[in-house]
């Protein structure tokens, strides 16, 4: 197939080859059996001597010739007009603005480009021509010589005038052009080298045809990009950015691998900024990083530790203020913080069941599910009593039986008072036993059922648990002495 192939091709260009030599030989052919006109055996030297004779006695006497003193009809042969008027097309214009604008309007740029081939053609073949003429030196002497000299001058003058017409045109045009497209380059021509013709020098077709270098005012400017480029762009980066942590800055390859991260530095940090329909999914974004549980978190009796809070409650508090304002990406540290300032404890409150801010932290508390040694220094500690209380609430809900009632029973002794929030919102006294009571006897605590705990004495026939020594019982030994005595 490529020998064949080949084979075409090289008849092709033999065919070419041979078609280009019969143009060449009939184009000889023309110019032997050229004639020349009438016209161009005039005698013009003798002319030109007379007429220049002429002007000078016309000097020496300070009379006017009477070419020189005819008046023309009109302002036509004088050349006023020839300014506001385009020879190629032929069409005349009343200001210098439509003139300007038709130079500049596409029908005329063609018409030129047709003209400057036409001229460049009837160049070509009249050097063919006088190349095959070759006239002696003597003839160039005679006045037929003189004549034909005079004539390829005149007719060179006006070509190099009208080709430095094109490119003023040209050049003016490039300036103010609205829309320009990308070309490819493309590869020159050679210069093809024609024949001198007699007293002239060789001509180079290439400088005619080759385009003029611009000039710094037609510069092609930059190229602005697109809308649609901008906003691919912008997408680009928007989903580069949307895999990096927002407080250190690190990238990650999938958004199971941001969340790990979040969930476990605690590096939930909002956007800047969010614009029409990222808006949405920015929320339901912040949304889902606010009430998932940490990466590390274990279960809990078998189940989500979030889930130890009733569903109907736990996404009341995710609709609540408080936890999207002050819970949204804290520690342990944030919480503990927050619990120190706390002023009450209590569920819900109010017709609609708002939460409280206690409850609120409790549910964080599950999420990030601290150590257990952290959480017993929570409740060692007798500086803050809410903080305290917070800290056994937790124990309460995710602690096996035998460790809440070791842990529980010894801060019976507490009796400090609390805040407690009603189910109308007033506030009343409560104790701290009275709380811990509650959390060791009642199913229900602020508004959390609580996991089923295993009676006390189950635990002490199973050997768990010591029996228990009530601090009342060495009350009654101390009356009972004091009796006695």
């Amino acid at each position: 197939y490529t020998e064949q192939k080949q084979r075409q091709q090289q008849e092709r260009d033999e065919e070419r080859r041979r078609r280009l030599a019969e143009q060449r030989a009939a184009a000889a052919a023309d110019a032997s059996a050229y004639v020349p006109q009438a016209w161009e055996e005039v005698d013009y030297t003798r002319i030109l001597k007379e007429q220049l004779d002429l002007s000078s006695d016309e000097a020496d006497t300070g009379t006017e010739s009477p070419a020189q003193s005819q008046t023309p009809a009109d302002d036509s042969d004088l050349g006023v007009g020839d300014e506001l008027a385009c020879v190629i097309c032929d069409k005349a214009f009343k200001t210098a603005a439509q003139k300007d604008n038709h130079e500049k309007s596409k029908k005329h740029m063609k018409a030129v480009r047709e003209a400057r081939r036409e001229m460049l053609r009837e160049e070509r073949q009249m050097a063919k021509m006088q190349q095959q003429k070759k006239p002696a030196a003597d003839d160039l002497e005679s006045g037929d010589g003189a004549a034909q000299l005079s004539d390829s001058v005149v007719e060179e003058d006006d070509l190099v005038q009208i080709i430095q017409e094109l490119e003023i045109a040209q050049a003016e045009t490039g300036k103010k052009t609205k829309r320009k497209k990308r070309q490819q380059p493309q590869q020159q021509p050679q210069a093809e080298v024609l024949p001198p013709a007699p007293g002239h020098e060789a001509v180079l077709v290439s400088d005619y045809e080759a385009e003029q270098e611009p000039t710094p005012d037609s510069e092609t400017p930059a190229r602005r990009p697109t809308k649609r480029e901008q906003r691919r762009e912008r997408q680009k980066a928007k989903a580069q950015n949307e895999l990096a942590c927002n407080v250190c800055n690190k990238e990650f390859a999938s958004r199971n691998q941001l969340f790990n991260h979040i969930g476990d530095t605690g590096h939930a940090l909002a956007a800047k900024t969010f614009k029409g329909k990222s808006v949405r999914r920015a929320h339901f974004y912040f949304l889902a990083m606010a009430n998932r549980t940490a990466g590390t978190a274990q279960s809990v009796h078998g189940t989500n530790p979030q889930y130890l809070i009733e569903t109907t409650f736990r996404q009341r508090i995710y609709d609540s203020l408080y936890w999207k304002d002050q819970c949204f990406g804290l520690t342990v540290t944030g919480v503990m913080e927050k619990a120190a300032g706390l002023g009450s404890v209590g569920g819900c409150y109010g017709a609609s069941r708002k939460p409280t801010e206690f409850l609120c932290l409790t549910l964080k508390l599950l999420q990030l599910q601290p150590d257990r040694q952290m959480v017993e220094v929570l409740i060692d500690q007798e500086e803050f009593k809410y903080l305290r209380a917070l800290a056994l609430l937790y124990f309460r809900l995710t602690e096996a039986p035998a460790d809440i009632y070791q842990k529980l029973e010894p801060l019976y002794r507490d009796f400090r008072k609390l805040r407690a929030r009603t189910d109308s919102g007033e506030f009343e006294i409560v104790h701290m036993d009275e709380f811990i009571d509650t959390l060791l006897r009642e199913k229900q605590a602020c508004y959390i059922t609580l996991p089923v705990l295993t009676r006390r004495m189950a635990l002490e026939d199973g050997g768990q648990l010591a029996p228990r020594i009530s601090p009342l019982d060495d009350d009654d030994d101390d009356d009972s002495a004091s009796e006695s005595d």
